[in-house]
């Protein structure tokens, strides 16, 4: 090719890399996360952005989760293990306070320990595949209580969490001791139904709570 001929193609092949450029940029959608709300009384999670694929569970109003993409009228929305397409019809961005760790599931119950029975709560809070499960007394003129479990998530389904245990703590341990275990959290719709975790080598390692 003579140079002649090259000046007069070479303003269109540079247009031709621009305009190629220019439509690879546009066919990436910007990145999201943000934490959403759901709306309505029930909402269902389905596997893909349409009414016809299948639904993978329901949620309830209040659940909250990241949304992390959008495809016209629906939203990608993570929660603990459970994750799925709803309309973005009901759901909402919410504002968060602060970051790192926050709760994931709570419920307020029964506990049975070996050194307390009676009303508690249990918190189940996690960041990233670490979790951290954590059992308290409640009520008026009840004695303080408390055990906390960490490890990590290896198993999640809608309905059940496990947990690896690594550590273990208490209000007779003087601080955090190294353990092995499991804890499980059963789920009904996103609430909590049980959580029961046990730690290896605790004369007190078994903590169990029922919602009421």
């Amino acid at each position: 090719m003579n140079t002649k001929n090259w000046s007069l193609l070479a303003p269109r092949f540079a247009f031709a890399l621009c305009s190629a450029a220019v439509a690879v940029v546009a066919s990436v959608s910007p990145a999201l996360s943000e934490t959403v709300e759901i709306t309505a009384d029930s909402v269902n999670v389905r596997s893909g952005a349409g009414i016809n694929y299948g639904v993978i569970t329901v949620w309830n109003r209040g659940v909250r989760g990241n949304r992390i993409k959008q495809e016209k009228n629906w939203s990608y929305v993570v929660t603990g293990p459970v994750e799925g397409w709803v309309s973005s019809l009901y759901v909402k961005p919410v504002a968060t306070s602060g970051g790192g760790t926050q709760p994931t599931y709570s419920a307020i119950g029964r506990l049975d320990n070996a050194r307390f029975q009676g009303n508690g709560a249990g918190e189940v809070k996690t960041s990233g595949n670490n979790a951290t499960v954590i059992f308290t007394s409640r009520g008026e003129n009840v004695r303080p209580f408390s055990t906390v479990y960490y490890g990590s998530i290896f198993s999640s389904s809608p309905s059940l969490i496990r947990v690896s245990l690594t550590g273990f703590e208490s209000l007779r341990t003087n601080g955090r001791i190294p353990t092995t275990g499991e804890c499980q959290i059963s789920l009904n719709n996103q609430k909590v139904q049980t959580i029961i975790c046990r730690a290896s080598g605790v004369d007190h390692g078994r903590t169990a709570l029922t919602q009421l």
